[in-house]
């Protein structure tokens, strides 16, 4: 659809996926400088547009590498030259893992891991493949999903980790995926602070038995600002910010109903092709 650009709104066929760019860039602005100038890094999720070049762009504004959800997203970052990346959902497969080991060959590439037979199996494969790759673990703080649910299960894997070849503790993952909608500023914060306790009794478990933390990671869009002051995580992985959406805008922020931190910068253009009765369009 490469033809399409440049050609006036009212001429394009519809429908049609539109990115008011200075908006983006704007977003992109926004977020790096929250973090320019302090202890935390941004580490974008690029599940929000899967695109090594914007990838790319968030990078050579400040970020400190990219999340990656799926192992056919990170191969499609790594072949447009990201080289930092964080596949963040547990990876267990056999014919996954073994496209890991080759992919760990040509980036910075970590994993996350909730359970100790996951741990092992990595292990095993990095090890006969004759490579090496980074390790978190995954804590529960609220989402619900992925991850161990307590701190002393966090603890065990991280030693287990540290024992085994080919795979290195780097930190751990909390993310509260939950917590980045939930609607009203102060309802927003009270959830999220019990997700900050969690993250920072972990942090001293790992350091009390001597595990590695260099790597916490963790947070997002709707959570950015206590990810930034909790000085707890030292990676931030917001990714809807970039583009936004009208859930997010109505979440509410700090000084109203609307949140208003970053603006939508993606929209879905349509033609109203019927008008049968009144509040009642027809798009094509």
């Amino acid at each position: 659809m490469s033809e399409q650009i440049g050609t006036p709104v009212r001429d394009l066929q519809t429908p049609v996926l539109l990115i008011d760019l200075d908006v983006m860039e704007k977003n992109l602005k926004r977020m790096v400088s929250f973090f320019r100038d302090s202890s935390v890094n941004l580490r974008p999720h690029s599940k929000t547009h899967k695109s090594p070049f914007i990838a790319s762009k968030q990078i050579e504004m400040g970020a400190s590498g990219i999340c990656c959800q799926k192992v056919s997203e990170a191969e499609i970052m790594t072949q447009g030259g990201i080289e930092n990346i964080l596949i963040s959902s547990e990876i267990v497969s056999s014919a996954k893992i073994e496209r890991v080991s080759s992919l760990s060959k040509k980036c910075d590439l970590m994993l996350v891991v909730d359970h100790v037979k996951g741990a092992e199996f990595l292990s095993d494969v990095m090890e006969k493949n004759q490579t090496e790759i980074g390790v978190l673990v995954d804590i529960d703080v609220g989402q619900g999903r992925c991850g161990v649910r307590t701190v002393d299960e966090a603890v065990a894997l991280g030693r287990r980790i540290d024992k085994l070849p080919s795979i290195t503790l780097r930190g751990f993952q909390a993310y509260n995926g939950k917590a980045q909608h939930i609607e009203g500023f102060n309802q927003r914060r009270k959830e999220y602070l019990t997700s900050i306790a969690l993250m920072e009794e972990s942090v001293y478990e790992f350091e009390k038995n001597g595990l590695n933390t260099e790597i916490r990671t963790g947070g997002g869009t709707g959570t950015w600002n206590w990810d930034l002051d909790s000085n707890v995580l030292n990676e931030v992985q917001a990714g809807s910010y970039l583009f936004m959406d009208a859930h997010y805008k109505s979440i509410g922020g700090k000084e109203g109903e609307l949140y208003e931190d970053f603006d939508a910068s993606l929209f879905v253009l349509a033609t109203i092709i019927s008008f049968p009765e009144d509040k009642k369009f027809i798009i094509d």
